[in-house]
């Protein structure tokens, strides 16, 4: 087939970054909701679906030339369903024959240019295949988003149920972690604000609620996986999350194996007679199995012995033993096969010696054989086989220019797997293997040169793979048999023009604007479209709107018109929206916004006589509480849905007009726990709501005379760390099980009275890592903060400074799955701020980035969504901005030499141990010699001048 004739465009801004970060950020991207870009749609299409789009009626809002972005759905009777944008509809159901003429949208479900679907990156199960039909999420723009079934045409593409009628905005079943068992198609949903497990005949009388597991709250109905006729998943009914089982029926639906398959159980996969899975009991996260002959659970394996774990995952079924990444002291992250027994748990292959990790991925079952990615060295990722039958573990090949999240396996075809990988010479490509080094070549440079099609993950048709990939158009839908005449794009549905719009950030953060510093206050995310607050010269300081991309950023409403700005703040997810305080003519109240202009606006009035001004947002459950202040009663807290009549008062704690000032909002087990007055005498303590007047009580006085100020509440486990202050250990780190007695000193890091300000900052790998004053005896009394973490025994131990002597207040701090960020500062006075990262341990804490050197960026707002992590920075030449990091390390792989800050203009010798730093400058005429014991990490501004040489010795060099 050739290609469609289609015009020149630059490539989508993802496609252009560095090698490492454009797989995030596709991945990222995967939210495609509402992309308006003018485009044009030049199909004939048959009877099964709607028709095709009207050019005429293509708006250009500056995004396009990023293509429709197809995220696949399902592999139907002859034919592919997926998700696409074509610029008109938004983001829709399409269909696909493989071919130009028989690909078509199969309805616009929410009329006009509104997407009715939201595919997370993430991929909880959000449809299922049952029969011929297709059973998914969408919304109509009447019904919000429910559950509904398509047989592939637009007359058999219907709502199946409105599992919770009302609002067409918020009240939405939001369903998800689909799975077939038995016939029956069993689901997580919300219904009243309590989210169950659901079954559907694939009619609309017989879609009902299974069992109602948590009575008066949700059970969170999560992983659900078929197994031995019945759907297994974790739920918490009360008691933490446990192992379910369900066989349809109420009576039916009970926890297996009651109180030995640990906590937080997830990645359950079913193999042979065993369904496998990991938990957290004292010996941290480890393989367990459940055998429904005995109706017994237990522990596989020990691999990583004591509290931490081998935190098992990507577990992979081949015959019946399951394949997974474990890490254990002596190998680090490397490949493990069980059979479900102690003895028959072992490490198939230590890929990176000793104990740095292999980490492999992509586990892939290829015939009787398991094709992976891992590294080789560090950042360096190679495709493997494994084949039980030798044993025998094959590099077929080593990407020496990728890394290990630039390697994915993405389908198969013609005996073939296809793999999406990066190598020097063409980006990240289109490339197959028959399972043998010679036979792992490079099928396609769909996008010519160093530049990347990052083909995604695709499904197989009649033979061949359909799958997404991006060339000078955009991405779009392409097909290959595994030959390079075989690979061709299918068609191109949005085609468009190129534009830009450039956007600012908090102007001068933590001075003139201190509510700039705290991430959680101008930050936001609807699915994975980011909300911020930004500046500019015409339109002033009002909210934005982002997917990761230059052209996907824009303005949202200019909310007062010219360059004053309605100031935005506390920018707070709920449902489809996002509510946000904004000021007009001086009067400070409560807004919302859709992400359209149309949809943005006040929410209510709060206070008639003044500014309500309302301020620490949270949402729990289709609620966001926050504090408001109102003539008669004070700053109290109040609730809102999104809509005028559901926002109100909860409960006026101090009588009258004075205020109790709540604050530090936190979600625990279904209610909320935040920090406020009792009585006008005292300081805020900690209080706990169920959302209604009389539900909401203080917990504990913990300090009588003066308050404890709790703040900075984290779950682990099943309880609520958080600080506290009072007389005898001073501010330490305190825990809460929502009751009087279960609120308890949880660590003290300095004994006695002296108080470290123990700060919990978030959870990682199931641990709590906990900010400190460093007067701590185990560290010598040194000042500055450290960073520390603590085990579900209550274990603690040292993790790393954040910052040396005396330190400034703004310690900014994120966490997501990718690892642990923090800004680094010596001291109050230091202008070295950057980011750094951790993966918990101090080995593994390192900088990720030096965007300002010398002066320091200082990042803010440091706000993780999905993979990816944005903040704000200062790189010295175009002010404050947004950036975004998939956490990836930037620059040459080598690992660390430090160089003293200085140019080398003569000749000279250095032994390399840490990092070769960012100021490090071999002048022209130089000979410099490094010599180097292990791996050495190149600075992201190190270079060497024209004329001079730099030799390695001993030293692993990696891109």
């Amino acid at each position: 087939m050739k290609h469609l004739p289609t015009a020149s465009h630059r490539k989508p801004s993802w496609t252009s970054v560095r090698p490492g970060a454009s797989q995030a950020l596709r991945e990222f991207s995967a939210v495609l909701v509402a992309v308006l870009v003018g485009a044009s749609l030049l199909l004939v299409c048959g009877p099964l679906w709607s028709g095709t789009p009207d050019p005429e009626l293509i708006k250009d809002i500056a995004i396009a030339g990023e293509g429709s972005r197809p995220t696949l759905l399902e592999v139907m009777d002859g034919y592919v369903l997926f998700a696409a944008d074509d610029g008109v509809h938004g983001l829709e159901l399409w269909r696909t024959d493989g071919t130009a003429l028989g690909t078509g949208l199969v309805k616009d479900i929410f009329p006009g240019p509104t997407s009715s679907l939201i595919v997370f990156s993430f991929q909880q199960q959000q449809w299922a295949k049952v029969g011929n039909k297709l059973v998914f999420a969408a919304n109509d723009g009447v019904h919000a988003r429910e559950l509904w079934i398509t047989d592939g045409t637009d007359a058999g593409t219907q709502l199946l149920k409105d599992i919770n009628p009302g609002d067409a905005v918020f009240s939405w079943s939001n369903p998800e972690w689909f799975e077939v068992a038995s016939g029956t198609l069993f689901f997580s949903a919300e219904s009243a604000n309590d989210r169950e497990l659901w079954k559907t005949d694939l009619t609309e009388a017989g879609t009902v609620r299974v069992k109602d597991i948590r009575v008066g709250g949700d059970s969170n109905p999560y992983y659900l996986e078929a197994f031995n006729g019945d759907v297994y998943f974790t739920a918490n009914g009360g008691i933490g999350n446990q192992l379910w089982r369900s066989d349809g029926s109420e009576l039916g639906t009970e926890i297996v194996a009651l109180g030995s398959t640990g906590t937080s159980q997830s990645e359950l996969t079913a193999a042979g007679p065993l369904l496998f899975f990991t938990t957290i009991d004292a010996d941290g996260s480890e393989l367990w199995t459940y055998d429904p002959v005995g109706d017994t659970a237990a522990q596989v394996k020990d691999i990583n012995v004591g509290a931490v774990g081998s935190n098992p995952r990507d577990l992979t079924v081949l015959g019946n033993k399951v394949y997974f990444t474990a890490n254990d002291p002596s190998s680090g992250y490397e490949l493990w096969e069980s059979d479900g027994t102690a003895l028959g748990t072992t490490l198939v292959a230590n890929l990176s010696p000793g104990s740095d990790s292999g980490s492999p991925k992509n586990l892939t079952a290829f015939g009787s054989d398991l094709l992976f990615s891992a590294s080789q060295g560090f950042l360096d990722a190679a495709l493997y086989l494994h084949s039980p039958s030798g044993p025998t573990t094959t590099l077929l090949e080593d990407f020496l220019d990728s890394s290990p999240t630039a390697l994915e396996v993405i389908g198969k075809a013609g005996g073939l797997a296809l793999v999406s990988a990066t190598d020097a010479a063409g980006g990240k490509e289109l490339w197959s293997t028959d399972g043998t080094a010679a036979g792992t070549i490079l099928v396609k440079d769909i996008d010519p040169g160093i530049a990347s099609s990052d083909p995604g993950t695709g499904l197989t048709l009649s033979g061949e793979l359909i799958f997404p990939a991006t060339d000078s158009h955009g991405e779009e839908l392409w097909k290959t048999d595994g030959t390079e005449s075989g690979t061709d794009k299918i068609t191109d549905i949005h085609t468009g023009n190129l534009g830009s719009i450039s956007r600012t950030d908090c102007p001068d953060p933590g001075m003139s604007d201190p509510s700039c510093d705290n991430p959680f206050d101008r930050v936001a995310a609807i699915g994975e479209t980011l909300f911020f607050v930004a500046e500019t010269e015409t339109s002033g300081s009002e909210v934005w709107k982002t997917d990761g991309s230059e052209l996907g950023t824009a303005l949202v409403k200019d909310i007062v018109s010219g360059a004053g700005g309605s100031n935005p703040n506390y920018l707070t997810s709920l449902g489809d929206t996002v509510l946000f305080t904004a000021s007009q003519f001086l009067d400070n109240e409560l807004w919302r916004t859709d992400g359209t202009e149309a949809g943005t606006f006040r929410v209510k009035n709060i206070n008639e006589a003044g500014s309500s001004e309302p301020r620490d947002f949270l949402t729990v459950g289709s609620v966001a509480f926050f504090s408001a202040y109102h003539s008669d009663s004070g700053r109290e807290l109040w609730r809102s849905d999104g809509t005028e009549e559901g926002t109100y008062l909860v409960k006026d704690m101090l009588p009258g007009t004075d205020s109790s000032s709540p604050s530090h909002l936190a979600s625990y087990q279904g209610s909320l726990v935040f920090s406020a007055a009792y009585d006008v005498e005292s300081e805020n303590e900690p209080w706990i709501s169920d959302g209604t007047e009389a539900g909401t009580m203080l917990l504990l006085d913990i300090h009588p005379t003066s308050g404890s100020s709790p703040h900075s509440f984290v779950e682990l486990a099943g309880e609520l760390y958080f600080r506290a202050s009072e007389p005898v250990s001073g501010a330490e780190l305190w825990k809460t099980d929502g009751t009087t007695v279960g609120t308890v000193l949880a660590a003290d890091f300095c004994a006695g009275a002296c108080g470290t300000d123990a700060t919990p900052k978030g959870i990682f790998n199931g641990e709590l890592f906990v900010a400190h004053e460093a007067n701590t005896p185990d560290r010598g009394g040194s000042e500055g903060i450290h960073l520390s973490k603590l085990d579900t025994l209550g274990n603690v131990s040292f993790v790393t400074e954040l910052c040396l002597h005396e330190c400034a207040e703004d310690r900014q701090f994120a966490i997501n799955d990718q690892g642990i960020f923090f800004v680094y500062l010596r001291d109050s006075e230091s202008t070295e701020g950057e980011l750094w990262t951790s993966d918990g341990t101090s080995a593994g804490t390192l900088q990720l980035i030096d965007i300002h050197p010398t002066q320091g960026s200082h990042p803010r707002m440091m706000t993780p969504l999905g993979r990816q992590l944005f903040f704000s920075a200062e790189d010295g030449t175009n002010g404050r901005e947004l950036w975004v990091t998939d956490g990836t390390l930037d620059g040459i792989c080598q690992s660390h030499l430090n160089l003293g800050g200085r140019s080398m203009g003569q000749a000279a010798s250095k032994s390399a141990t840490k990092t070769i730093s960012s100021s490090g400058i071999v002048g022209d005429g130089a000979v410099v010699q490094l010599n180097a014991e292990e791996s050495v990490r190149l600075g992201s501004g190190f270079r060497v001048e024209a004329g001079a040489t730099v030799n390695i010795s001993s030293a692993t060099v990696c891109p």
